[in-house]
């Protein structure tokens, strides 16, 4: 009988810790959450749509300027994704922030495209080419941080400190047996 292999083996270990670890939650207290879908359509959305594209243009076609082309287009749209996902839930400065990571990724790849023209994806060393999957990997793995990251904006909302009640006063008559007067109260 074979053994499993070590990724086999890492794949299951983790598939046992996940379940273990899936806590207690009970329906009452994750009430479902709209907007996150919706984040998440989005920025999933915008990924994929750029993503493919920019990779069907690499992939299919001969001309090293179109394939750099692909690569900028496929990288555009995982640097907008994080902000149109954060920007669903009005949090337009944290996807900001969360698109700084995968834009970074982006300036590389142009420096990259600059540095060996239409010979990039074909022509490239071993070393520039592992540089170029790094980066591409980088900036799919921040985008989808991001996107997700959108999707617990409901969540953040509804946690963060209410925000303070305005100042109220008051002017009541009151009466009883004894006779009445004039209340006043109120919050400063």
């Amino acid at each position: 009988m074979a053994r499993p292999s070590g990724f086999t083996s890492l794949i299951a270990t983790v598939s046992v810790l996940t379940i273990l670890a899936g806590g207690s939650a009970q329906a009452d207290e994750l009430p479902p959450d709209p907007q996150a879908t919706t984040s998440l359509l989005v920025g999933a959305g915008i990924a994929t749509v750029s993503f493919g594209t920019g990779m069907t243009m690499t992939g299919t076609s001969g001309d090293g300027f179109v394939q750099n082309a692909g690569i900028v287009i496929a990288e555009s749209g995982l640097v907008l994704a994080p902000i149109a996902a954060h920007g669903v839930a009005g949090e337009w400065k944290r996807g900001l922030f969360f698109a700084l990571a995968p834009l970074a990724t982006e300036i590389g790849m142009l420096f990259l495209i600059d540095q060996w023209g239409e010979k990039l994806v074909t022509l490239a060393p071993l070393g520039t080419q592992y540089l170029y999957s790094a980066l591409f990997t980088g900036s799919v793995l921040f985008s989808a941080i991001g996107i997700v990251d959108a999707a617990f904006a409901g969540r953040r909302a509804a946690t963060a400190a209410p925000p303070p009640a305005p100042a109220r006063a008051w002017v009541a008559p009151m009466f009883d047996r004894f006779g009445g007067g004039i209340k006043v109260g109120g919050l400063l």
